[in-house]
């Protein structure tokens, strides 16, 4: 009988329709050398059919997976272009403020910005429920065609002046600037008695209280009070010594002393004391100033002519300060230089002094 394999490995696969020949037995004697217990082995040839589908399915699959991603990709895009996106109105408004006992426009175009849109489509409601004379805030509307949009207007009251007055010295027939009797950093215009300054101009003598009409830019008025010193020599300095603060229950309380030097620092005299009052709100400040007469306040028992600062809340009474005070305070002669002044009150009365 002969035997179905090949007789040498070299035969195998010169069939062409052999794919794999695989030993069915464990044992099997070679024709050629006698030995048992060898296995052959496997003999493979390749398939042109099989490789060809294998890089097929490899290409399809890079395409389905190319596709996916260029899919993911794009709806990202898409939902985030579609953050962008801002809705713009068709026009804004502006929240207005306006002054107690101004004016409200009915220009359309006062209230906001209308680019691209035509004016003649627009109106505006809710102006008549605006109390012009009362602080508070309001709404109103404008409709421009079919779309409508609304914001307010708020009434607000006038902002204060600020300013401080002055002490101002001069020598007889020198009449002062109003100028000079009022700091501020706004442009004011400035009214006063100017005849009367003058009859206080002829001889010497003072403090003499001075009031001044104030008016700024937007109508509001007040009034402000200052006080004049006509001296016989020009000053050429001068000195102010303030004491520590006395702290009260609305209102915190010091003490200037202030004089006045020729060219040599040499004291003219004509010193002067001032009481200040600095006072935590402005009601309370008001209520004191609703008190003037003849230009005049009363302050814990002191009276007299008085200087301002508004915006601190400081009312200054005025008095004179005689040598005899002077000297009876230093218990001696009182210093009449400006060093020796200086010193003084800095050292011995622990205030603090400016020029």
């Amino acid at each position: 009988m002969n035997n179905v394999f090949p007789v040498d490995e070299s035969d195998i696969g010169t069939d062409p329709t052999l794919i794999e020949v695989v030993d069915s037995l464990d044992i099997l004697p070679d024709q050629n050398s006698g030995e048992k217990g060898k296995k052959k082995k496997k003999s493979k040839t390749s398939n042109p059919d099989k490789k060809n589908g294998s890089v097929l399915k490899k290409i399809l699959f890079t395409i389905v997976i190319l596709t996916l991603m260029g899919g993911v990709s794009y709806g990202l895009y898409f939902y985030l272009s579609l953050g962008k996106t801002v809705h713009k109105d068709p026009f804004t408004l502006n929240a207005v403020q306006v002054y107690v006992g101004g004016t409200l426009s009915s220009n359309v175009l006062d209230y906001g910005s209308f680019n691209g849109i035509d004016i003649a489509t627009c109106t505006i409601s809710g102006l008549d429920a605006v109390d012009i004379n009362t602080v508070g805030t309001y709404e109103y509307s404008i409709t421009c065609g079919k779309n409508k949009m609304t914001s307010s207007i708020e009434i607000i009251n006038k902002p204060e002046i600020a300013f401080s007055t002055n002490i101002v010295y001069k020598t007889v027939s020198d009449i002062p600037n109003v100028s000079e009797f009022v700091n501020s950093l706004d442009t004011y215009d400035l009214l006063t008695d100017e005849e009367l300054i003058k009859e206080y101009l002829t001889k010497t003598g003072g403090p003499y209280g001075i009031s001044i009409s104030i008016k700024d830019t937007l109508g509001s008025e007040r009034t402000g009070y200052a006080a004049l010193y006509v001296i016989k020599d020009k000053a050429s300095a001068s000195l102010k010594c303030t004491s520590k603060e006395d702290v009260k229950e609305n209102y915190t309380s010091s003490q200037t002393d202030y004089f006045i030097f020729d060219d040599n620092k040499s004291s003219l005299g004509n010193a002067l004391r001032l009481y200040n009052y600095k006072y935590n709100t402005d009601e309370d400040y008001e209520n004191i100033l609703s008190a003037v007469k003849d230009n005049k306040l009363k302050i814990d028992g002191h009276e007299g002519y008085f200087i301002m600062n508004t915006s601190e809340r400081v009312i200054s009474i005025i008095n004179k300060l005689t040598n005899t005070t002077l000297k009876n305070e230093y218990k001696d002669t009182f210093p009449t230089s400006y060093d020796e002044i200086n010193t003084y009150y800095k050292d011995t009365k622990e205030y603090s002094c400016i020029n």
